[in-house]
């Protein structure tokens, strides 16, 4: 690996999660609400680059310009530019920095300001340009399902095909679905539960429309993801584990451990991972059938490729059609794929 390659690190500011891909083969990630806390985002930002070697270049993407602490999305990616500004020259004040565009290349921080709308909500498009690079002859389907949101973009013969370029234009071509493995509220995922309980027999359940469990919890019961005691960025701040999680999904259907076994919870966390992999499916369904061109292949990438390959085969690809980033980037290449999208485009001239 040569110097210029261990010289750059790429970041993916969201409104819930900060990543980071430096070209020496690091990822970090690490939890931020940025709603919450946005004057805090600039520390965030220089800790995480102080973890990583020294990179003379930085390359920046966002969706955090969203977050309902900015009153517009052109305030928001002004803040967050600024914010970068600020962390990189604090830790690496030699640095040049450098924003993704959705017009599919980098510019100044001042370009990214001066036309905010075409840096925000970036970096499904930088994702989808280095797997053009990486699959150039290929009519495929880039399936990437993250904390939050799924990103459908449709790459032919290696160039991004999206039918939209805003959030607001790809929620409608179904290319952006807002559902993901840990920040969704369960009640979105599944409405009403209708089914079998051990005390109660077959019921019909509205959801109740509160905040007491998400998709985390959902994939922890189901063992898609593992527990993790110290984290508690969970519904009610108390640990991801599986008794919690069981506790979380019985107070969405306005219950408890008392009324509800742990066979009912599972019950309701299989018809939750249902309703929410048939969303997908249906999106998925719906972009092939408004490509220019057959579509038979499909990438998976993100944190939540095990629900991605679920969605795969549902949706009727073969099981030699379906690759995995993480088998070109590794596990953790793939988990903060934007990030290290950015120092693969960076090294390509974008």
């Amino acid at each position: 690996m040569n110097n210029s390659r261990q010289a750059i690190v790429g970041l993916d500011i969201g409104g819930a999660n900060l990543k980071a891909w430096h070209a020496a083969g690091q990822a970090l990630a690490i939890p931020f609400a940025l709603w919450k806390s946005p004057r805090q985002l600039s520390g965030q930002i220089a800790a995480m680059l102080q973890q990583l070697p020294v990179a003379d270049r930085v390359a920046v993407t966002m969706t955090g310009e969203l977050a309902d602490c900015f009153a517009t999305r052109t305030e928001g990616v002004e803040f967050i530019v600024c914010a970068v500004e600020q962390a990189v020259r604090s830790v690496l004040p030699d640095s040049i920095m450098q924003f993704w565009q959705t017009h599919g290349k980098f510019v100044t921080p001042g370009d990214a300001m001066a036309s905010p709308l075409l840096t925000a909500a970036s970096n499904w498009q930088a994702l989808a340009s280095m797997v053009g690079l990486l699959f150039p002859q290929d009519d495929l389907l880039l399936l990437d399902i993250g904390s939050t949101t799924t990103d459908l973009i449709p790459i032919l013969q290696g160039q991004v095909s999206a039918g939209g370029r805003t959030d607001l234009e790809r929620l409608a071509a179904s290319e952006l679905v807002y559902t993901g493995v840990r920040r969704t509220v369960v009640c979105h995922m599944l409405p009403s539960f209708q089914g079998e309980l051990d005390r109660y027999g077959h019921v019909s359940i509205p959801l109740s429309s509160e905040l007491f469990a998400t998709s985390l919890d959902v994939y922890l019961l189901l063992g898609s993801i593992e527990e993790d005691p110290e984290n508690c960025e969970t519904a009610d701040g108390r640990p991801a584990t599986k008794e919690f999680a069981e506790a979380r999904l019985a107070r969405q259907i306005c219950s408890d451990q008392s009324e509800l076994t742990t066979h009912d919870m599972i019950k309701l966390a299989m018809a939750a991972a249902s309703a929410q992999r048939q969303q997908i499916v249906q999106a998925t369904r719906r972009v092939i059938d408004c490509a220019s061109r057959p579509i038979k292949k499909i990438v998976l990438s993100g944190s939540g490729e095990f629900l991605g390959r679920q969605v795969a085969v549902q949706a009727g690809f073969q099981s030699d059609k379906i690759l995995s980033l993480k088998d070109y980037w590794t596990t953790a290449g793939s988990e903060v794929a934007c990030a290290r999208a950015l120092v693969e485009l960076a090294l390509e001239g974008f």
